[in-house]
């Protein structure tokens, strides 16, 4: 709370907590905006000192431990060191004494002039998003009391819209000018100074009761002077005294901007008729229906549609690679072709692709079926308006796509609540001029739905939130790669070591997921398996006991650091690197992906998609450095020499030509990955091939995919309706293929009675010297050659020729 008392030319200002006040001022023709008390947090020296002296804990500021708590026994996590009723952290020093200052103040002559203009008291949800300066500016900007406040409000709302969705802590604002300042504004203005004190209170489960009454509840006259007062879930704000109330008239306005709305639907009870009393009525969080028959827009959307400007990027990103390269390579092949059997097999598990296909180790269904279910709905639309396959193939990956930039952006969220504004238009920045991660997040590999939830639980972590990114952690872990148990391993080390959370607690928390993930993917998985199966188990030692995944290729240890690491995150490894000077508080977000990805070097076998998760924690850590970066550059040239402003100049544009060199590099392996999926092109070229002799003869049209066109894009997505045929048959004679019409080879091989119909080309290599991106022959279709002689007819399958 903050308790504000204004006598003549002194304030007394009593606060205890992390509500505050400030002081707007002009000096010099400028505005300065000045902290008239202190939030109490628990890292300040004094108050640490105490707290610890009786027994608690307090953890550092930082992405485990963010903003700094106390802890009592592991418990609670108060993010202040003063507080009014908390009987729990009482025992470990938390205390409600106000901290009272006093200040003298000199009013301005008129609102032009230098001087002390107003003051403001608010909740910390009003200053989780702006700065003491910011909110000075934000309201000398304004001609009158009334509308300044509002517009801080509002502009708070805003910004918790915009990184928060529909969640908000309380936003409380009062601001009064300092006594004496007769008028804030020019003569002439639409402003009724016989307008009654009001409140601007965004509080979450309505409207605040404020009567324009003078004598009403919550503005009844003050003994002496003005007081004004907010809270953490609450304000109360008193007018002057009798003959001091005219200065008070029309300097605060009580409104809530209804679950969301936009900034535009903000209406003032009682406009209509300007007559009436502005009553602002009491509406519970229940019933919002009712409330939004009210309003233009109706109810609010999902928290996740909100999105601002330099969310949407990411999103777009996403969904270009996924446009340019939807088709699959054989590491996503069960996602993909899982999906696809529940969205058109549905119960007929016999006839599901992984029965026939198993590959070489089991995996689950609980990915798949969590991309398929949201996207049926659509997929059956298109099937009634019988578009071709490949259009639900975009649906299955673009849900995919949405949901992990939308878990993305929940990083993005975290960020730009812990480390500031500029850190999060620098994290939207690198992300979106990398290439990896984004190329990644719509391609149906047990990785990707993994990097989902570690994704999640690393905004978590950010917001210091244990048990949540604990509890994600061990789901990832369980059901989808076993691996991860290397990065939960120091988190929870981490965990225990701040004291935010007990040993015993971790073995529960542990345990308890554990088990509740471990049941699901067995029952769910022996389902469709039609066996006893825990895939992610028989994955597990199939890798690290059998070692068997070496056989597929094997990389110095260095690999990922050297090499991996380096084209996933691009200009964000020498970033997190200088995090780890400049920005104490996000080196976790450095050591313990990079001590993941250092254990995990042990096994032989590796691929850059092994350790995307490390991503956007280390993305995090690299924002908050490049904001750091930017923020030390002198704002003003005007008092810097010749030499000063050219550095400043060459650092910015420094900053740019990386950030450009970045992108570059992200387009140039968006082109590469073009090129690399010359099965799935091959097989479009046989439809185009074939069409013409469909409606021609109406007869099968069959087709042989073989192993090199499987791997590199073809699957059941891409197949076209009767008279076409498939099989992926593996271990054919020459003799077998006479009863296929075309045949998807590997370059070189021929096939008696066949002919080359087609070559695909695809991606080789990089040049030094243009053209830069080298192709060679990938793929050979191979057509059945007409047979003209009754002996040759001898014999023939069931298929005619084409």
């Amino acid at each position: 709370s903050n308790v504000l008392y204004l006598k003549g030319d002194s304030i007394w200002v009593a606060c205890s907590g992390d509500s505050r006040a400030i002081k707007v001022a002009r000096k010099n023709g400028k505005i300065v905006g000045t902290d008239l008390s202190n939030d109490h947090k628990p890292d300040l020296p004094v108050e640490k000192a105490r707290i610890v002296a009786a027994g608690g804990t307090v953890t550092p500021s930082g992405p485990g431990a963010r903003p700094s708590r106390v802890w009592a026994n592991g418990r609670v996590g108060l993010a202040m060191s003063r507080s009014i009723g908390d009987g729990e952290c009482k025992k470990v020093g938390v205390i409600p004494d106000p901290e009272v200052q006093h200040f003298t103040i000199s009013p301005a002559k008129d609102p032009k002039s230098d001087g002390d203009l107003c003051v403001i008291v608010a909740s910390d949800g009003v200053w989780e998003f702006i700065s003491t300066q910011e909110a000075a500016e934000l309201v000398a900007a304004e001609t009158h009391a009334t509308q300044a406040c509002e517009m801080l409000v509002l502009e708070s709302t805003k910004r918790w819209r915009a990184l928060e969705g529909n969640y908000r802590d309380d936003i409380t604002a009062v601001i009064a000018n300092v006594p004496f300042l007769e008028d804030w504004g020019e003569a002439g203005d639409d402003v009724d100074d016989d307008q009654p004190n009001l409140l601007i209170n965004q509080g979450a489960k309505g409207f605040a009761k404020i009567k324009s009454k003078a004598n009403a509840p919550g503005a009844a006259p003050a003994a002496e002077g003005t007081a004004a007062a907010a809270a953490d879930s609450a304000a109360a704000a008193a007018p002057s005294a009798e003959g001091d109330e005219d200065d008070f008239a029309a300097r605060r306005l009580s409104v809530n901007n209804p679950y969301g709305e936009d900034d535009d639907d903000w209406e003032r009870l009682g406009d209509e008729d300007e007559d009436e009393d502005v009553v602002c009525r009491p509406v519970p969080s229940a019933p919002r229906k009712a409330q939004a028959k009210g309003s233009r827009r109706g109810s609010s959307l999902p928290a996740a549609l909100y999105l601002s400007p330099w969310e949407l990027p990411v999103i777009a990103v996403a969904i270009a690679y996924l446009a340019a390269c939807p088709y699959n390579k054989v590491e996503e092949s069960f996602g993909l072709q899982a999906a696809h059997d529940l969205l058109y097999h549905r119960s007929a598990i016999h006839a599901y692709d992984h029965h026939e296909f198993p590959g070489v180790v089991p995996r689950t269904f609980l990915g798949p079926l969590t991309i398929a279910l949201p996207s049926a709905p659509l997929v059956g639309l298109l099937s009634a308006l019988d578009a071709p396959k490949l259009a639900a193939l975009y649906v299955v990956r673009g849900v995919l796509a949405l949901m992990s930039t939308l878990a993305l952006i929940q990083v993005l969220r975290a960020t730009r609540r812990h480390y500031g504004y500029d850190a999060f238009r620098a994290l939207s920045l690198l992300t979106c001029t990398q290439f990896h991660w984004l190329f990644y997040c719509s391609r149906t590999l047990p990785n990707t739905f993994a990097s989902l939830l570690v994704t999640l639980s690393t905004a978590r972590w950010i917001h210091g939130d244990v048990e949540s990114t604990l509890k994600l952690l061990t789901v990832a872990t369980v059901i989808c790669r076993a691996e991860l148990i290397l990065l939960v391993a120091p988190l929870a080390l981490l965990f225990l070591s701040t004291r935010r959370i007990g040993f015993l607690p971790l073995v529960k928390l542990g345990i308890s997921t554990g088990l509740a993930s471990l049941i699901a993917t067995v029952a769910i998985d022996s389902f469709f398996w039609r066996r006893f199966m825990y895939p992610e188990g028989e994955v597990l030692f199939f890798n690290t006991v059998l070692n068997k995944s070496s056989e597929y290729g094997t990389s110095p240890y260095h690999w990922y650091f050297t090499s991996a690491l380096p084209r996933a995150a691009l200009l964000s490894i020498p970033l997190a690197a200088l995090s780890l000077r400049t920005v104490p508080r996000a080196r976790a977000l450095v050591i313990v992906p990079l001590l993941f990805v250092a254990v995990y070097s042990i096994l032989p076998h590796k691929e850059l998609r092994f350790i995307l998760y490390v991503v956007p924690p280390l993305n995090v850590a690299a924002a908050a450095a490049l904001a750091k970066l930017y923020k030390g550059l002198p704002a003003s040239q005007k008092s810097q020499g010749l030499t000063g402003r050219v550095l400043v100049v060459l650092a910015k544009l420094m900053m740019l030509a990386a950030l450009i060199g970045s992108a570059s590099l992200s387009l140039a392996f968006a082109a590469a990955a073009y090129g690399n999926y010359p099965g799935a092109e091959a097989l479009h070229a046989v439809h185009r091939i074939g069409a013409p002799r469909v409606s021609d003869r109406g007869r099968p049209i069959s087709v042989h995919v073989g192993v090199e066109a499987a791997m590199s894009g073809v699957s059941r997505f891409l197949e076209q309706p009767s008279p076409w045929r498939y099989s992926k048959r593996e271990g054919l004679e020459a003799a077998d293929f006479r009863q296929f019409n075309y045949a998807i080879t590997a370059p070189g091989k021929t096939l008696p009675g066949f002919s080359l119909a087609h070559v695909q080309h695809g991606f080789a290599s990089v040049s030094l010297h243009p053209p830069f991106l080298q192709y060679e022959p990938k793929i050979h279709v191979l057509r059945r050659k007409p047979e003209s002689t009754a002996s040759s007819r001898q014999g023939r399958g069931a298929f005619d020729d084409f």
